[in-house]
């Protein structure tokens, strides 16, 4: 079997192309297929988006064993110098070498070159308390060094950041996610994959919905102010509608990609569509940094009201 990548693999079609040839994975794990082939000659141009999704895919087959000797096709010269930039060498290496471990994330480093901030964070499940204390530690004021004239940008930022790593630390069972952030001085992209449990089985399996409710409405329904998928606890469900609201306002970028369904916000137009099956989640922010509004600013317009009261869903 042969997936073959675009020649410009940064964008949302791009991704609707491999996510079409990649579904075959889910479901044959530990089949052993042989011949297995991830055709990247024609690939010309990825974004640090696009290496995300391309490790994710080979680190699932690996990891469940879905391909027996599988073979990478493209210009090494050119994803070598790519994977080094963005600080996937040595994690890359290390399933082309078969000895690939939870050591391999330790090589990864956030970094600034030639006007770039470089931010690949692993999301290891047994080092939560330590992926916390590094992003507060390191990765913050490295983010305030980048941007030292633009401390709102900064918040927004940190943010979103920060409320998509809760939502995965809350909701996803996968054992090796990955978040990557790279910025200019007048943008930031923002990105996390994940294999683990999709928003559309969660928000099912919260008795929320009808079964006849098609898994585009919910993935609406799971951005709306309010909406949670453990309605009867102390989870506000404002993680999701935080994000779209702010790349709403500030006219960036939102693409989710889940179970068989993506949704876009593109410069204000939304909308939601079928799409190649992945399980779990794939989640891409590209946020302006001009005219930036903080998640406190969202809060603040939309939560308290004029007598300054929070409103409470208790549906």
């Amino acid at each position: 079997m042969i997936i073959k990548f675009p020649k410009n693999f940064y964008n949302q079609s791009a991704v609707l192309s491999v996510l079409e040839q990649t579904k075959f994975l889910f479901g044959n794990e530990w089949k052993f297929k042989p011949g297995m082939r991830f055709d990247c000659r024609e690939v010309h141009k990825i974004s640090i988006y696009g290496v995300l999704i391309l490790y994710k895919i080979i680190d699932y087959g690996y990891r469940n064993q879905c391909f027996f000797k599988a073979s990478f096709l493209g210009n090494m010269r050119f994803f070598e110098s790519v994977w080094k930039l963005y600080g996937f060498s040595q994690l890359m290496s290390s399933y082309f070498e078969d000895n690939h471990t939870d050591r391999s994330y330790s090589f990864m480093e956030f970094k600034t070159e030639h006007n770039i901030i470089i931010a690949p964070q692993p999301l290891l499940r047994m080092e939560h308390e330590h992926v916390n204390n590094i992003l507060q530690r390191v990765f913050a004021p490295k983010l305030n060094a980048f941007y030292n004239d633009n401390p709102k940008g900064v918040d927004m930022a940190f943010g979103c950041i920060s409320e998509i790593i809760g939502n995965f630390w809350e909701h996803s069972n996968d054992q090796s996610s990955m978040l990557v952030a790279e910025g200019l001085k007048d943008q930031i992209e923002i990105s996390c994959v994940d294999n683990g449990f999709g928003i559309i089985s969660t928000m099912r399996k919260s008795n929320q919905f009808k079964a006849s409710v098609t898994d585009e409405a919910i993935l609406l329904k799971a951005l709306n102010k309010g909406i949670t998928s453990k309605p009867k606890s102390n989870h506000m469900g404002y993680g999701l509608w935080i994000i779209d609201e702010i790349v709403t306002r500030v006219g960036g970028k939102f693409f989710i990609f889940t179970e068989g369904v993506y949704y876009s916000n593109e410069y204000k137009k939304k909308s939601v569509k079928k799409c190649g099956f992945w399980r779990g989640t794939i989640l891409y922010l590209l946020l302006p940094m001009v005219n930036p509004i903080t998640p406190s600013q969202i809060i603040e317009k939309e939560l308290v009201t004029d007598n300054s009261t929070l409103p409470i869903n208790f549906v």
